[in-house]
């Protein structure tokens, strides 16, 4: 919940706003409280579908269950995992998957890892350096995605399959996987830590 708004509206709202309209919903655990709250979407200007797992698909596995024939061909479906809080342009997503002609691209963020400490390096029990206080800077998944259907065809049937695995397949069938850095403020709520980062954030800058 951040300002009174469910994490999972706040982002309805974001693709409402981004002409964004047919939106489909993975649930299991507590899948009828967001189907209550939610609703068909009509209050949003959206149009909400419900993908019911009988049981864990995992990340990707969901999307095994759209039926892609009543899709346009040439849509490429945004996929989102549901505890991302971001104000990043969608549209933009789109443009750069386009552009590149691609099948399958990924949202990353830099992620910067800070050692508190000097950081010693040995070459036979010898110290030949040490470095103090180094950070590295990482290229990390983002949990957001532009997939064409080509893709989702990959993931199999009614199996636990997450993104990661469906990112391996791919690397494996030598098929081309772009890349989109995200620069917007992004941030996964996997705790309370995190929720009150973005809750901070989220009273400062007043993003949807």
């Amino acid at each position: 919940n951040i300002n009174g708004i469910p994490l999972i509206e706040s982002q309805i709202r974001k693709l409402a706003l981004m002409n964004i309209k047919k939106i489909f919903i993975s649930i299991n655990y507590l899948g009828e409280v967001i189907k209550k709250h939610l609703g068909n979407g009509k209050k949003y200007n959206v149009q909400i579908k419900y993908i019911k797992e009988s049981k864990k698909l995992g990340t990707a596995g969901p999307l095994s269950i759209l039926d892609l024939n009543k899709m346009s061909i040439d849509e490429p479906i945004l996929v989102i995992n549901g505890d991302v809080f971001t104000d990043h342009n969608f549209g933009h997503l789109y443009d750069y998957h386009f552009d590149n002609n691609s099948k399958f691209t990924i949202c990353a963020k830099d992620y910067n890892i800070s050692i508190p400490f000097g950081v010693i390096k040995i070459v036979k029990n010898k110290l030949v350096k040490i470095e103090e206080k180094p950070s590295e800077k990482y290229l990390c998944n983002a949990g957001i995605y532009a997939l064409n259907k080509s893709i989702i065809r990959e993931i199999p049937k009614n199996t636990f399959f997450d993104m990661n695995q469906l990112i391996e397949k791919c690397i494996l069938k030598e098929i081309d996987i772009k890349v989109y850095p995200l620069h917007e403020y992004w941030k996964e709520i996997g705790n309370i830590a995190d929720l009150k980062i973005v809750k901070k954030y989220f009273k400062k800058h007043k993003i949807i």
